[in-house]
């Protein structure tokens, strides 16, 4: 029976060796280094590892997504002739920078990551290459020379790195393909590297994943993988030297934990961990990996019917396998061609909702290049079918994209998955014919980048089915009824040029009057609009789409604004929509807050003013009404001032704090916050807030000068910190204090 304990031990051993050869394979570090090593920088904000090849080791661990999970690994890499190139992977560029050196025993850790990476020399000292490392210092006291590669390493031509030093050190992932290549063949000649990024910050290129990111290339050899994900530190602010606690933490380990004879008993900490890790690896595996993929692969085959989460059935903890192969799949349909995603088609998984097999049919869209973002074209792609997308020649290089699916949240970090965590695909389509296939069928777009020069274009798109699509202005009102809500597709789409609603197809089909309900949708994202002080004419259409669980909250903002299905039901209501729908006008407002006058504490606050505001003004609600927490609002006062009225608990209460901007509207009303919004909004970038002290200086000063009363006096009551030199700067103003405020003990 398997025992495992979360808590993360240090190390107490007398040197790091023992962590180093602590999996099968991996060669001892040199001697000599007897420092204990119990904790290790952590820099900024770290990501994690992935570490899955067997002779591979992880060093130090820190907590993702309340998970112990790799943030320092070593590994080799066979090379030529016996050859065996070493590795040590750092979870963020400040592991290999000086500032981390004094902190822990992070210094000991990178002495010996050295000496034990490097390749031996027979004579003279070892010579290192450090790219955009500062720690040669660190290195010449090791007994290293420094050498100097030029600007035009690994260019073809240049010599071999082997024939030049014995170690490599990278911070940064800045490296060209050619580089790329160069190191690896630095690696398997039997040469050293150090590596440092932060994973997470890397710009994904369209069309790649992180597995193409330049590190990962050259580590995935070695069996590691940098991560998305951002590491936790201790309650030092530091990362523990793995202990005993973090074999779980490495994905053949993890692997054999779940599918041993002991699997049935591994408890729920202990399979959380493993599932998590493995399932890193599993999403980050090379193309070309035979450390891990052939039992992928067997298990895959073994469980492929296990792998379809519901809502009834989810997929958690308590089946770590499934969700390890989840990952495995998502990651091969990534790599995938059109003709073999169909060996992965998951008809019955969401958001196919039982969409039968139908007549694929051609659908020919008109798209306009100068809005940016996804253009619905009314179409469906079924689970597994190879759409072809077709382009003029006008529109061919202008780097448009195939997408498929607008459910797109990713759900990994969550414990519970009650669909497939990634159920979208895009593809660059720059030629004549793009195929393109979803193992999970959605809805067909075509994506536009900004800055796209603008064209008018007619794009083929083959073997969809049709989809139920509304578009305010164009689309007939009869031919709604008696035909196009009734079309087959499982999703349907409510558009305006304002905004664009994605439902399931049965929210639709008794939809007698969507010119009504949309109509509706523009006076809320023009009264938005009206607030903000932007031009109500957008420059693409915000978009709402309805989910089986999203990714964060019951609701959040961007684009597209997610939410859960039932929101459908008012999205799609014109009545109920009218009676006010506080959660779906709060997400529109968070689309437009500027971080100009949304300072800390401020963030679930300032996009309630639009929902006050879409509530009083489309919705004809009383002023300062929309949600049950304002209606106890004498008592939130009195009970803040009891308390003392602390900033600290002010930012903690988002309807308290609100409270503050409810005051200043029914006394100067919503023309005073336009006026300083567009001020905001016509800020040269020297005037706008380069702090949070900025913001709130700043947002009393200019709200003041706008309605001519110093309101120095009413933060100051509200307990809202600003500097001395910003209530000067409005001492000529008449002070001004809501009638009966602040409140007397």
């Amino acid at each position: 029976m398997m025992h495992w304990c979360p808590r993360v031990f240090p190390l107490v051993v007398s040197t790091l060796a023992l962590v180093f050869s602590a999996a099968a394979g991996l060669a001892a570090p040199p001697t000599g280094l007897t420092q204990e090593v119990r904790t290790i920088a952590a820099p900024g904000t770290p990501g994690t590892l992935a570490v899955w090849a067997p002779d591979a080791a992880v060093l130090a661990v820190g907590k993702a997504d309340g998970v112990i999970a790799p943030v320092a690994a070593a590994g080799r890499v066979a090379g030529d002739h016996g050859a065996s190139g070493r590795i040590v992977a750092f979870s963020h560029t400040g592991h290999l920078d000086p500032a981390s050196l004094g902190v822990g025993e992070h210094e000991a850790l990178l002495r010996l990551c050295a000496s034990w990476a490097a390749r031996e020399r027979e004579q003279g000292p070892r010579r290192i290459a450090l790219i955009n490392c500062k720690l040669g210092d660190l290195f010449r006291t090791l007994g290293f020379e420094i050498v100097d590669l030029g600007r035009e390493w690994g260019a073809s031509g240049s010599a071999p790195m082997a024939d030049r030093i014995d170690l490599l050190c990278i911070v940064g992932n800045a490296l060209s393909d050619a580089q790329v290549d160069a190191v690896s063949e630095f690696l398997s000649a039997g040469g050293g590297l150090l590596a440092a990024q932060t994973a997470w910050a890397w710009k994904t290129p369209p069309g790649r994943s992180l597995v193409d990111n330049p590190l990962n290339r050259i580590a995935g050899a070695a069996g590691i993988a940098w991560t998305d994900r951002y590491a936790g530190k201790n309650d030092a602010g530091t990362f523990d030297v793995a202990g005993p606690a973090a074999e779980l933490t490495h994905a053949h380990k993890a692997i054999d934990a779940m599918t041993g004879d002991d699997a049935a008993t591994l408890g729920k900490p202990a399979a959380k961990v493993a599932a998590y890790n493995a399932t890193a690896a599993a999403r980050l595996l090379p193309p070309t990996d035979d450390l891990l993929r052939p039992r992928l692969d067997e298990l895959l085959a073994r469980h492929k019917a296990e792998l379809t989460p519901t809502p009834e059935r989810p997929a958690d903890y308590s089946r770590p396998l499934q969700r390890v192969l989840i990952g495995y799949r998502d990651a091969l349909l990534q790599q995938a061609s059109p003709e073999t995603v169909r060996e992965f088609v998951d008809a019955g998984a969401f958001p196919n909702l039982g969409a039968s097999s139908q007549v694929r049919r051609r659908g020919v869209v008109q798209i306009n290049t100068a809005t940016p973002g996804w253009h619905s074209t009314g179409l469906y792609a079924l689970p597994g079918t190879i759409l072809r997308i077709e382009l003029p020649e006008n529109a061919q290089g202008l780097n448009l994209r195939a997408r498929v699916g607008c459910h797109a949240d990713e759900l990994w970090h969550h414990d519970s998955w009650k669909r497939v965590p990634s159920v979208t695909i895009e593809r660059i389509a720059n030629e004549r014919a793009t195929p393109i296939a979803s193992a999970f069928g959605g809805p067909v777009y075509i994506v536009v980048p900004e800055g796209c020069e603008p064209r008018n274009i007619s794009v083929h798109v083959h073997g969809v089915i049709e989809a139920p699509m509304y578009t305010l202005g164009q689309t007939a009102g009869d031919e709604w009824i008696t035909r196009i809500r009734n079309r087959p597709a499982p999703w349907a789409e409510l558009a305006t040029d304002k905004v664009i609603l994605s439902v399931p197809s049965s929210a639709v089909r008794s939809l007698d009057d969507p010119k009504a309900l949309l109509t509706l949708w523009d006076r809320i994202l023009d009264a938005a609009a009206d607030l903000a002080a932007m031009p109500r004419q957008r420059v693409r259409p915000e978009r709402y789409v309805a989910d089986v669980q999203i990714s964060a909250g019951y609701m959040h903002a961007g684009y597209p604004i997610m939410t859960h299905l039932d929101a459908a039901d008012d999205m799609t209501d014109a009545s109920r929509l009218a009676a006010g729908s506080w959660g779906l006008f709060h997400e529109l407002g968070h689309n437009h807050q500027s971080p100009d006058w949304t300072f800390d504490g401020t963030v679930e606050v300032t996009c309630n003013l639009f929902s006050l505001y879409i509530c009083e003004t489309v919705c004809a609600m009383p002023p300062s009404t929309g949600h049950p927490a304002l209606e106890k609002r004498e008592e939130t006062i009195g009970r803040y001032f009891a308390r003392g009225a602390k900033f600290d608990e002010w930012k903690r209460e988002p309807f308290t704090a609100l409270i503050m901007y409810m005051q200043l509207r029914e006394s100067f009303g919503w023309d005073a916050y336009k006026k300083v919004f567009a001020e905001y909004r016509e800020l040269p970038d020297a005037q706008r807030p380069k702090s949070d002290d900025d913001k709130r200086d700043q947002w009393m000063v200019r709200f003041s000068r706008a309605v001519g009363r110093n309101l120095g006096p009413f933060f100051a009551a509200w307990g809202v910190p600003t500097s001395q030199a910003a209530r000067d700067s409005i001492a000529d103003l008449p002070e001004w204090m809501p009638e009966g405020f602040p409140p007397r003990p």
